[in-house]
């Protein structure tokens, strides 16, 4: 039901106060908020409760006590709020590769992006544990890092200190990597 309500009010914040300036990016808005809302829980699953699962899965606990003690580390999750780790690198990250304000449309597709990465890199890293995953991975996510960083200079979109920020960038890839 959440998810319908923020899609909704995405879609009502889309069509009110419309003008040439902004409606390209209130649907590209609408557009990221209705794949990382509604699509993309559909295709990959939760990176907590896959990590949850791994952990608990060596446990050897019978069927009942494993559905209880994930429920309690979802609920801790959810609680502590560390699914916003990954709202959080998306942000950072699009700071990273683009100056606010200078053009919405493109920050909000870069989030996008971005969002859909930080949650599916792990999930493979986890399920595919192989170097050579890891390789494709990284460079994949490297190649994409400097198109991003290509148009968004084609733009004139990145910040002042981009050259900074791509080296931060990829520390907090790897950071994020290790969580």
């Amino acid at each position: 039901m959440n998810v319908l309500k923020k899609i909704f009010n995405s879609f009502f914040w889309c069509f009110t106060n419309i003008d040439e300036h902004n409606f390209l990016y209130k649907i590209v808005a609408f557009l990221g908020i209705v794949l990382r809302v509604g699509i993309l829980p559909l295709l990959i699953p939760d990176i907590f409760e896959v990590i949850a699962n791994f952990f608990l899965m060596q446990l050897c606990f019978p069927q009942w006590l494993y559905e209880i003690v994930i429920r309690i580390v979802l609920f801790i999750i959810d609680v502590l709020a560390l699914s916003r780790i990954f709202y959080w690198t998306s942000y950072l990250s699009v700071g990273n590769s683009y100056e606010s304000c200078s053009a919405p449309a493109w920050g909000s597709l870069l989030y996008t992006i971005y969002y859909t990465a930080y949650m599916a890199i792990p999930i493979l890293l986890i399920n595919y544990f192989e170097w050579w995953v890891i390789a494709v991975i990284f460079s994949t996510y490297l190649g994409s890092c400097i198109l991003i960083y290509i148009i968004s200079a084609f733009l004139d979109t990145l910040p002042y200190s981009w050259v900074l920020r791509a080296v931060i960038h990829f520390i907090l890839f790897g950071i994020l990597q290790l969580v």
